[in-house]
């Protein structure tokens, strides 16, 4: 059969090619408009996670170079199957950030934590915030962010503390369960007395004799870096007075670390502080000017060592008075006791204190000049 009306035909063609066009046109569409709605889903998806899980900080304390890092997992949402990672980002004083990882290992839902994190950091730390990456229960990730936490210092840093003694008991115990506890040492004289201050006690020598403190196996004390702390009064000021002095056996020298008053003139209230050469000899030390001049007041005495530069430095109430580059390297020997208040090993009660110490601290690293900042500044209060 012939078809006459070839005008009919190609118009019932072409409208069926411009449905057949339309239909294509709106699938497409379609899938278009569906991934981006699926798209803009998963995204509400994500805003609900982090709306709904949580790893916040709640604590933060500064130990050294070290952070203790307390945080808690809190959840509401079944869309979560794990955590992938936990990134922690230290904002310094100076707006330095410092950022470290955290094991998410063990933490479930509900559950709070501590990390202690060697972030390296330096100065004194402003807050810490967290970034924790969620894995999804139907696939992918979510990161999310924790709110700003506050940071604080620790009073009496823990990172390499070989011991620390407050007499705020009245007695000589070490303050941290080290136990390394003084004896008294002065033949015929009476013990020395734990006076009560503004917070807490100190130690009275009263130009009495001194107090020795065992080291088993150098107690962590090792000649790589040592810091010394205490805050000291004197009832006279002239002759040279011993603040702390730690003793090592088989050297030429017994003064592993030497803290005293010497200046070597008439007036001997200078700080001198220092180590033996690494031949066992004495001595790498700085010695400053006049630095304890008054009586009857507080100070607030540090100094460190290094062994990688060869530096001794000594601070007074929080602020460095003196530096001294020696030649580097390592002392020598395993110290055996710390003396406070006399020479004892270069003779019964040489160099007595006549004055009163307190809040006592020795370590086996470098206190940074912030570290011995903050040190005092906490402290202060307790020192009128």
């Amino acid at each position: 059969m012939a078809f006459r009306n070839k005008k009919g035909l190609s118009d019932v063609v072409t409208t069926v090619l411009i449905i057949l066009f339309a239909i294509v046109a709106v699938a497409v569409v379609g899938g278009i408009v569906m991934n981006q709605i699926n798209k803009a889903g998963k995204n509400i998806d994500k805003a609900q996670v982090c709306t709904s899980n949580k790893i916040s900080p709640i604590s933060c304390v500064q130990d050294g170079s070290n952070v203790l890092v307390g945080y808690q997992y809190k959840s509401k949402s079944s869309d979560v199957s794990g955590t992938s990672s936990i990134t922690a980002s230290f904002e310094s004083g100076d707006g330095s950030i410092t950022s470290a990882s955290i094991s998410p290992s063990g933490l479930t839902l509900g559950s709070a934590a501590t990390s202690i994190i060697s972030a390296g950091v330096s100065g004194s730390l402003k807050n810490v915030k967290l970034a924790s990456t969620f894995t999804m229960a139907g696939g992918g990730e979510s990161t999310c962010n924790s709110e700003a936490l506050n940071c604080e210092v620790n009073v009496v840093p823990q990172q390499g503390l070989t011991g620390y003694w407050s007499f705020d008991g009245g007695n000589a115990e070490e303050s941290t369960g080290k136990g390394l506890t003084g004896n008294w040492i002065a033949s015929g004289a009476p013990n020395p007395t734990y006076s009560p201050g503004a917070q807490g006690q100190y130690l009275r020598l009263n130009n009495l004799g001194s107090l020795q403190i065992p080291l088993v196996g150098g107690s962590g004390l090792a000649g790589n870096a040592i810091s010394t702390c205490a805050w000291v009064s004197f009832d006279t000021i002239g002759t040279e007075q011993q603040i702390v002095y730690i003793q090592v056996p088989g050297m030429s020298s017994p003064r592993f670390t030497y803290y005293s008053t010497y200046c070597g003139g008439p007036t001997q209230n200078c700080v001198h502080f220092g180590t033996l050469t690494t031949t066992g000899a004495w001595g790498r030390s700085v010695q400053t000017g006049a630095a304890f001049t008054t009586p009857n007041i507080w100070y607030h005495a540090c100094a460190t060592f290094n062994s990688t530069n060869g530096q001794t430095i000594s601070y007074i109430n929080g602020v460095q008075n003196g530096i001294t580059t020696n030649v580097a390297g390592v002392t020598p020997g395993t110290p055996t006791y710390i003396y406070w208040g006399s020479s004892h090993p270069e003779g019964a009660g040489s160099r007595k204190l006549d004055g009163n110490l307190d809040e006592v601290m020795v370590y086996n690293r470098v206190l940074t000049a912030p570290e011995v900042s903050n040190i005092y500044s906490a402290q202060r209060p307790k020192f009128p």
